[in-house]
């Protein structure tokens, strides 16, 4: 249902859906989605490290940019979604990931405001929504919330997805209330499920101040230690449960490509390898492919080749075909970053991709074809979008103003300060920004008691989301006075604090859009 509020109004999240049919009183069948893994498996595949899911996504061979993009449309949808529904017992096998970036989440047991419970006392879901750090680095393509420029258009993107929900709120509160009589076990008739949902979609407030509200929220969740705490018990648990750690690394859908689809490569050989850095150091072994019409060259890791070799081998021990040569049981645990390593890899290679030539139904499995086709590891640059202001020295501010009227004869000015964009490093590293506004007056000196400010944002790009209101019966003459928008870096000590740049608006008039700082 949110899906098409948004679609209707030309917002693609990107939500993945799959299809369930029950078929009598806790039965029923799932659609099994495809090429889906669960976070955990992600995480614990890859050492729990910060930058798991992101280089998972970037070892899937597909276009890098659009798996971001898939990864953090999906991720705003299910922000927006689950915290407006109230979802609970939210931890890393309850949200799934897709080899094409798509993220979605499971098990809805928990819904309409029922959380999960430590000792059926202590709530166990805190955060508003499930947004953890390994995910914010990912929406950020890769850097931190200091210097990416990611971020805002996120929050935006979730704002924007919360304010068309809300327009809706009818249609989806008369949902639930119909489906109350089901006797579902998070939802029951005569219960305060509907008064969960109808306080999250907050109708009686306007968008702007929904949209200040939306942020607070995600910056909440950002920060929230019972996510983290939620994916480490549950981690472990598993760990005792199933007595492994079953993860998954960051590799690629090993069967992706058949020979009917992209044709059959007539030969294939190592030629050497090369040092990268993604991020850390490592050896790419570079392979020349001969194909009917043309020549390629690609680049595969080390731990590819132990992906194609075990697909390989399960499938020589199925059909009672020869065995395939090892690769190196010392090769196999040492480390990428050592160029005699890769040397001595380099001869193991050989042999395995000799094998692989000679045997004709290993030439043709999909594995093979998939490994030897597939060839994006270097990117193209992402094209510059039109709505991304060009960088300038002081930075740029995004705003919005909009007059309302409280009765007859008395108006209310409302000020959103969106984010800022590109702000100057201050002693080599990014500001610790806040925003003051005031009201001045014809003559340019600030009217008293006019000054409002943000909390302070450590970043090059930081994002406010703060209302400012001003009644404008209070200020005489307003359509002659402006408003002064200032970006300050915070240094510990008031009187030491400086501008970084600043804006004038004038009063009268209704206005939004990006600005340039000028120096103060």
């Amino acid at each position: 249902m949110m899906e098409n509020f948004w679609l209707s109004q030309g917002l693609d999240l990107r939500m993945l859906g799959y299809k369930v049919y029950p078929t009598a009183k806790n039965c029923g069948f799932i659609e099994i989605v495809k090429n889906s893994v669960t976070l955990r498996q992600v995480q614990v595949g890859n050492n729990q490290k910060e930058r798991c899911l992101h280089d998972w996504l970037a070892g899937q061979r597909n276009n890098k940019f659009e798996l971001i993009d898939n990864f953090t449309r999906s991720c705003s949808a299910y922000s927006v979604a689950t915290y407006i529904l109230g979802l609970g017992d939210r931890h890393n096998d309850n949200i799934m990931l897709t080899r094409r970036g798509h993220m979605f989440h499971i098990d809805f047991n928990k819904a309409f405001g029922h959380y999960q419970k430590i000792g059926g006392v202590i709530n166990r879901d805190r955060a508003p929504f499930v947004l953890s750090d390994d995910m914010v680095l990912v929406i950020n393509h890769g850097a931190t919330m200091e210097t990416g420029r990611k971020f805002p258009a996120f929050v935006l993107r979730c704002t924007e997805a919360y304010n068309i929900a809300r327009h809706h709120w009818r249609e989806i509160i008369s949902m639930i209330m119909v489906s109350a009589p089901m006797n579902m076990t998070a939802l029951k008739e005569g219960g305060n499920e509907v008064q969960v949902v109808f306080e999250n979609l907050s109708p009686t407030i306007d968008d702007i101040a929904a949209q200040e509200m939306f942020f607070n929220r995600v910056k909440k969740s950002i920060t929230s230690v019972s996510t983290r705490i939620n994916f480490f018990m549950h981690t472990f648990a598993q760990l005792f449960q199933t007595g492994g750690w079953d993860g998954v690394k960051p590799l690629p859908d090993p069967m992706k490509y058949t020979v009917q689809e992209v044709g059959r490569p007539i030969d294939f050989e190592i030629e050497g390898f090369e040092m990268q850095f993604r991020p850390q150091k490592m050896y790419l072994y570079r392979l020349r492919v001969r194909w009917p019409n043309r020549m390629s060259f690609i680049l595969r890791s080390w731990i590819e080749f132990t992906q194609i070799r075990s697909v390989i081998e399960k499938y020589q021990i199925e059909r009672g075909g020869e065995l395939v040569p090892v690769l190196g049981k010392a090769e196999l645990s040492a480390r990428d970053d050592r160029e005699s390593v890769a040397i001595a890899r380099k001869s193991a290679i050989f042999d395995f991709l000799q094998f692989a030539n000679a045997e004709a139904q290993v030439r043709d499995h999909p594995a093979t074809i998939t490994f030897l086709y597939e060839d994006e590891r270097r990117p193209p640059a992402p094209v510059k979008s039109n709505s991304i202001p060009n960088s300038s020295r002081q930075g740029m501010i995004k705003y919005q103003m909009l007059f309302e009227m409280q009765s007859s004869q008395s108006y209310c000015v409302k000020l959103l300060v969106k984010n800022c964009f590109d702000l100057p490093s201050i002693e080599g590293r990014a500001p610790e920004s806040y925003v003051k506004v005031y009201i001045r007056d014809e003559s340019g000196n600030n009217i008293k008691n006019t000054k409002q400010k943000t909390t302070t944002e450590y970043s090059h790009n930081p994002v406010f989301n703060k209302v400012f209101y001003y009644d404008l019966e209070d200020i005489p003459s307003f359509m002659e006075k402006k408003i002064e928008i200032s970006v300050w870096n915070y240094s510990g000590i008031s009187a030491s604090n400086f501008m970084i740049g600043r804006v004038l608006l004038p009063l009268k008039e209704a206005s939004e859009g990006y600005l340039e700082l000028l120096s103060p």
